[in-house]
């Protein structure tokens, strides 16, 4: 069952999923691999991923919970930060490695 949760993910379609569906399939989730790569894969890249960290992030269950917080670190690494930076994924390799952190502007 965990491989066809993860391929279920990959071949989603992230902009028809719905709140129903994103929660039927994190309450169904059993395994980390499976939480990790539906966050990275579909819930992502849908229109309700931010309001669905918010409900998941929140609940007791260990994998609805996980889904929580793995999808705002996904979404936070996609995101454009809206202060004229590139978001961390489209970032040139060069910026990327050895970076701990991320300084705000000065001035």
């Amino acid at each position: 069952i965990p491989d066809a949760q993860m391929l279920a993910g990959m071949v989603a379609e992230p902009a028809k999923l719905t709140v129903a569906q994103m929660d039927h399939w994190v309450a169904g989730m059993r395994a980390w691999d499976v939480c990790d790569q539906s966050c990275t894969n579909a819930f992502v890249k849908s229109p309700l991923a931010w309001e669905a960290i918010a409900r998941w992030a929140v609940r007791e269950p260990e994998f609805e919970k996980r889904a929580g917080f793995a999808l705002l670190a996904v979404a936070a690494q996609h995101a454009e930060p809206g202060d004229g930076l590139l978001a961390w994924d489209r970032r040139p390799e060069r910026l990327k490695s050895g970076l701990v952190a991320r300084l705000p502007p000065l001035g």
